[in-house]
């Protein structure tokens, strides 16, 4: 049976863990072999760019030392993988678990489609389609695909109903499958207009779900079957853990892939240089100059460190997952690991946070409750999510889990007597359920199916996830693997209203409360097409500025706006310092329509 121990199991597990500790020695004699040959190199190269580009090679090669050592663990440990393997993948889980990420993740896009796609999606759908971007493999699709404000707040309105019905497991498969092309439509126009805010993982997490028995526990659907006689098997089983094995698989590949850009890349420069300070201080820039209190960026050894530990977690991250007890170890670190990127860098994955809780067994947590008093019980869950509802991304449960304990509470209250009548009363009201496999015997049907879904999902986003494509709905996830100086560069613009009004950006946008790096990769492709490409720096220009007037409508106002590449310092300390700034034309309106009339290439040079 699924779930059983072997006989030799423990022997197994005991052999795995010494082939792991033999080679994690190994890996650490080689890695300092490395370490060494880098700093050596530091120490003779004394040109920087030289000393990037053969770090850069060296430290290929310790990627590529890293697969060679991992192939050969394979093949002489193949037995120790191939149990591991087995007793992650097919290891039974609670449908606690999986119920828990139906309500988390379509709650979220519920709450998106509220506040975030009304508000701040909506008018991107506005947009002309020359403000398209291409995106890999779909860039046929964007072309062609209708979009519009009546489409998509039709899209926006049938995504909340049936993300309501999956949160309240009604009618809970049909609108699981309804969602899916919904979520693509939804979450994918903001990507097609030039900013890829990585939310794909809502569509994979879709899909993984509809083809799951995630609707047994915690739904109005399995009260209706328990109603009319269904009885779930509630214990623990293969069916209710594949497809949150495939989503571990797919959170895998996300972070495995972002460390091994990060070297490949990048190298061990990444994390051994000023790069880490430099990378803390870009995204305080881009976040209006939000400084944190700590100011961390003033330990340059700490941000070394700290940056090493986050390529050692992503590489380390699926060989840790399917260790015997790795996957609360990786949802400690993982759930850390965000909240600290929040605080520090003001980027929060909180999907990524909250899908860290499925870790965690929570039919044992259940069984741990059920043997406290009721009202004790619920006192644990309240106080659980008033102390770490805010770093787990799961504070909204709040007003629904005092909801459920005044109903559950009010319930036990009843006589049990009385409540045995009214349950009978209404079962024989209802007509029985048809006789159906329980989740002990699942239907094979839909099991097959979960295994080719969860196969494909996984083999594709590996594969984008290897080459750094960015698309949709297939992935890399941002690995953040880029180099910054100490100086950044973007275009901008210096609008002007038909009165001679200055309008600043920067003003504008805070106070519309618009994230400005959902903005800047289009500014930095100005300065891309300034540097290299001439011929595209027209269409970057105005991709850049039909975006800018979305987001912020008082941007309407605007008659003209002179083009320039500011040059902005990433220190602090020297914020009060104008930017440097190297005009590079004029926008002007000519009609109903922006027309950019760059400056001669001779001038700009002089300037």
């Amino acid at each position: 049976m699924l779930g059983k121990a072997a006989p030799d199991d423990f022997a197994l597990e005991k052999a795995w863990l010494r082939m792991w500790g033999r080679h994690s020695l190994i890996f650490l004699v080689y890695l300092l072999l490395f370490l060494f040959l880098y700093f050596r190199l530091r120490h003779r190269v004394a040109d920087a760019d030289l000393f990037f580009w053969e770090q850069r090679v060296l430290s290929r090669k310790l990627l590529l030392s890293m697969g060679i050592h991992l192939a050969g663990m394979l093949f002489l440990h193949s037995k120790l993988w191939l149990y591991r393997w087995r007793q992650f993948f097919y290891a039974p889980a609670s449908p606690y678990n999986l119920a828990l990420v139906r309500i988390i993740f379509f709650w979220m896009m519920l709450m998106h489609c509220l506040f975030v796609a009304r508000q701040q999606w909506l008018p991107i759908a506005s947009l002309p389609s020359s403000a398209r971007q291409s995106l890999p493999g779909i860039g046929w699709l964007i072309d062609i695909l209708p979009i519009s404000p009546t489409l998509y707040s039709t899209a926006i309105v049938l995504t909340i109903a049936f993300a309501t019905l999956a949160t309240l497991g009604l009618f809970t498969r049909p609108a699981m499958i309804a969602l899916v092309p919904l979520i693509f439509y939804v979450y994918g126009v903001p990507q097609f207009f030039g900013k890829m805010s990585h939310y794909q993982f809502f569509v994979w997490i879709t899909i993984l779900l509809a083809a799951s028995p995630c609707y047994e526990v915690w739904s109005l659907d399995g009260i209706w079957r328990r109603l009319r006689g269904f009885r779930a098997d509630r214990q623990p089983h293969f069916a209710y853990g594949l497809a949150l094995r495939w989503i571990m698989l797919s959170l895998a590949s996300i972070y495995f892939f972002s460390g091994v850009h990060k070297l490949y890349d990048s190298g061990l420069f990444w994390a051994l240089s000023d790069n880490p300070v430099n990378l803390l201080r870009t995204e305080w820039l881009e976040q209006f100059r939000n400084v944190p209190f700590l100011r961390v960026d003033r330990w340059p050894i700490l941000c070394s460190v700290a940056a090493s530990a986050v390529i050692l977690f992503e590489l380390s991250y699926p060989f840790v997952l399917i260790s015997r007890r790795g996957k609360w170890l990786l949802a400690v670190e993982a759930i850390l690991f965000h909240n600290l990127n929040g605080y520090f860098l003001k980027i929060d994955f909180a999907y990524l946070k909250a899908a860290h809780l499925s870790y965690f067994d929570l039919g044992a947590v259940r069984l741990w409750l059920l043997q406290r008093r009721r009202w004790v019980a619920w006192l644990c869950i309240v106080t659980f999510i008033l102390v770490l509802g805010w770093y787990t991304a799961t504070f909204f449960l709040l007003p629904y889990i005092l909801l459920g304990a005044i109903i559950d509470l009010s319930w036990r209250a009843i006589p049990l007597q009385k409540r045995g009548r009214w349950i009978l009363a209404m079962r024989k009201r209802l007509t029985p359920l048809r006789a159906e496999a329980s989740v002990g015997e699942p239907k094979q049907q839909w099991l097959r199916w979960s295994y080719r879904i969860g196969a494909t999902l996984v083999i594709i986003n590996a594969f984008y996830g290897a080459f750094g494509i960015h698309s949709w709905p297939f992935s890399a996830y941002p690995s953040y693997s880029f180099v910054r100086a100490e100086h950044v560069q973007y275009g901008w613009f210096l609008p002007k209203t038909p009165s001679g009004q200055a309008l600043d950006l920067d003003a504008e946008a805070q106070a519309a409360d618009f994230r400005k790096e959902d903005i800047l990769p289009m500014a930095e492709r100005i300065v891309v097409a300034w540097k290299y490409n001439p011929d595209q720096l027209s269409s970057a220009v105005l991709a850049c500025w039909q975006r800018w007037q979305t987001e912020l409508p008082r941007l309407q106002q605007a008659a003209s706006a002179r083009v320039v590449i500011r040059t902005y310092s990433l220190d602090p300390d020297r914020y009060d310092e104008f930017p440097n700034e190297t005009p590079l034309g004029d926008l002007k309106m000519q009609g109903s329509q922006w027309i950019f009339a760059p400056m001669l290439i001779d001038t700009m040079l002089q300037r």
